[in-house]
């Protein structure tokens, strides 16, 4: 009678190159460590042909993905200014000054990846007391600050800012002025707001939304102002 050979379980196996089968199924464990069985699973296939992997779903935020040529937003964020707010110019030398920051109208948003970008949209709702059309200057801040690459560049003693909003008169209601700009910041927190600046040189009073119309009746109206921002993996 011959020797008991002793079968153990072996630790590696001679692989080969085949690039040929569009159906192949990958083998997995139900451990990490250990002596366990293989398997396969039906939601989870291979194409040898073209390096194509199929999943029924994948967790995780994608943010290291490579080789993806499409953008992805990771996060959305958004504020709505429901209140109404109302800037004074006191005399008429004011024009081309700085009337302030909306308030109740900031959003913040933390990235964490240098290479990611923050996409900024909305609108915002402007009315004022004068009985003919007047222009608002409106920039774009982050930090408090106006971002260098959301304004005109310079050009002798022209006010540099994101656009002039040409507010009609007579308005019963707030006319809205949309804004979009693809920033590029580093990472950590950014939190974005809106200036407006005085370019009619006379008294008066801009509104945020709310038109000129003083009067307590149901002709006139009061809007919203919206912010939004995202983190775009471009």
């Amino acid at each position: 009678m011959g020797a008991a050979v002793g079968i153990g379980n072996s630790t590696t196996s001679t692989l080969a190159d085949e690039s040929s089968d569009t159906t192949c199924f990958p083998v997995f464990a139900t451990g990490a460590t250990g002596d366990l069985a293989l398997k396969t699973g039906s939601n989870l296939t291979f194409n040898a042909s073209n390096g194509q992997l199929t999943a029924t779903s994948f967790a995780g935020d994608g943010s290291n993905l490579t080789g993806v040529s499409s953008s992805k937003i990771l996060q959305l964020l958004s504020t709505v200014k429901t209140d109404q707010q109302s800037f004074t110019i006191s005399n008429s030398g004011q024009y081309g000054s700085t009337l302030g920051t909306i308030s109740n109208f900031s959003q913040a948003i933390t990235i964490t990846n240098n290479a990611h970008k923050v996409l900024v949209q909305g609108f915002i709702s402007l009315g004022s007391s004068y009985s003919g059309n007047t222009s608002i200057g409106v920039s774009l801040e982050r930090g408090g600050a106006q971002i260098s690459g959301a304004i005109g560049d310079a050009d002798g003693s022209r006010k540099r800012q994101m656009y002039s909003a040409h507010v009609p008169s007579g308005a019963r209601g707030a006319t809205p002025f949309y804004f979009s700009y693809l920033d590029t910041p580093s990472s950590g927190t950014h939190t974005y707001t809106i200036e407006l600046e005085h370019l009619y040189a006379a008294v008066g009073t801009i509104y945020v939304n709310r038109g000129n119309s003083s009067d307590n009746n149901i002709y006139n109206t009061v809007g919203i102002s919206v912010m939004t921002v995202m983190e775009v993996a471009a």
